[in-house]
């Protein structure tokens, strides 16, 4: 094979594989957060999403940071009646209703975290590989009305986002993560609106030779390796601590910030699985693709103490990009990468719904009652009317029995229900 024919040959197959793998259908299994039940929600119109959210649940409007195709801009949306069950694809279709120009200064980077508070639209910005002062830019809020908030003991990368307790309620900062210089940090991270550090983590490029830095890393699954086994600034090998094989956190992110619920605080992490390479850039957290793994992280509210932390199944390999908290604690998560919207591949976002702390999921919707042609929940005689209407025709709304011809069987079927409601 020539040289110019074999780099061709390369290219396509890497435009093959790229493609499939974004073609390739999302997870059917639907879990959600321990304790939940995933209600149903909606699917959001918006190729390549970043996906971090804000609702106004007064008006069930829906702002969401855009692609990287709308730069800088947040998509608005309004949300209809929520679509049930777990099948995606049945869910409502919702396409923006406006599209809002970034209005703050470009020089803050994207938007990181979004939150309706205080009557109006904020964001937490932050900065594509920042290496300015270490990336220890402080942290400023802006409003959609240009009110402004700094916060000088917070620094922008590490604690760029909104970490969400209710409708009225004013929200911790806070995110986490570092992929390519996104965060600085390495774990979730959390602060008060008084400037308060609540949860830090930091960033040591090794472990040092003696693990002396091992615990300046948030706890992780030991379920990955570095390409060749060397520790780098991506990951650290995992290691045997008193007979225990344990990991740490490796260039892992959470998107947007968290959730403050009754099972703690809470973050929806990304996490590379398997081998990880720094030459992945396109796969979340420098893994091999198809190999993201969802974790939920869990802190004490009072104490800010790790709780646990756990795989969690049926998010895909993308992940959770924003969050919200009802005012009933419902939970919504926009998980990314879930249908095909206006491209041919499943890139868009999709907002899903988990039921409160102890609630059951909605009862199963009941089934129509053989005969109830009008599903007015009674037979009787509209839908004799109606039957009598397509007699002899192929009319499927009366072919009762669906043999392809409405006739003497489906009037003896509705004949038999005469008056039944359901």
């Amino acid at each position: 094979m020539k040289p110019v024919t074999g780099l061709i040959f390369l290219v396509l197959l890497f435009f093959v594989i790229h493609q499939t793998i974004l073609q390739a259908p999302v997870a059917q299994a639907q879990a959600a957060p321990v304790g939940r039940q995933l209600l149903g929600g909606w699917r959001l119109a918006e190729d390549f999403a970043r996906g971090a959210i804000a609702i106004d649940f007064d008006t069930m409007r829906l702002w969401m940071v855009g692609s990287q195709g709308r730069p800088n801009a947040i998509v608005e949306y309004n949300l209809p009646a929520m679509g049930t069950g777990t099948d995606v694809n049945a869910w409502p279709r919702v396409d923006p209703v406006r599209v809002i120009p970034g209005w703050w200064p470009a020089e803050e980077g994207y938007a990181n975290g979004l939150i309706f508070w205080r009557g109006k639209l904020w964001v937490a910005p932050r900065v594509f590989y920042d290496t300015t002062n270490g990336g220890g830019t402080p942290l400023t809020i802006y409003a959609e009305d240009g009110e402004t908030m700094a916060f000088p003991l917070l620094t922008r990368q590490k604690f760029s986002g909104f970490v969400k307790r209710g409708p009225g309620l004013d929200p911790y900062l806070g995110s986490g993560g570092y992929e390519s210089g996104q965060g600085t940090q390495s774990g979730p991270s959390l602060a008060s609106l008084s400037g308060q550090r609540l949860i830090e983590y930091g960033w040591p490029a090794f472990p040092g030779a003696n693990l002396e830095y091992w615990n300046e890393r948030a706890p992780r699954e030991p379920n990955y390796f570095l390409t060749g086994h060397v520790d780098d600034w991506v990951a650290w090998e995992p290691r045997l601590i008193n007979g225990v094989l344990e990991g740490r956190w490796a260039s892992d992110h959470i998107f947007a910030g968290g959730l403050v619920l009754p099972e703690g605080i809470v973050y929806w992490p990304w996490m590379g699985t398997g081998e990880m390479n720094y030459g992945w850039q396109s796969y979340p957290s420098f893994s091999a693709p198809g190999m993201g793994r969802t974790y939920t992280y869990r802190y004490d509210p009072s104490t800010y103490q790790l709780i646990d932390y756990t795989q969690q199944p049926g998010f895909g390999i993308w992940g959770v990009a924003g969050q919200e908290l009802g005012p009933d604690g419902k939970i919504y998560l926009t998980h990314v990468n879930q249908w095909q919207g206006n491209s041919p591949y499943s890139v868009d976002a999709a907002l899903k719904v988990y039921s409160s702390i102890g609630t059951p999921p909605p009862p199963p919707p009941p089934t129509p009652i053989k005969g109830d042609i009008n599903l007015d929940h009674i037979v009787n005689s509209i839908d004799y009317s109606i039957l009598n209407a397509d007699w002899f025709t192929i009319n499927s709304r009366s072919d009762l029995n669906s043999d392809g011809l409405v006739n003497a069987i489906d009037y003896s079927i509705l004949n038999a229900n005469w008056f039944r409601t359901w």
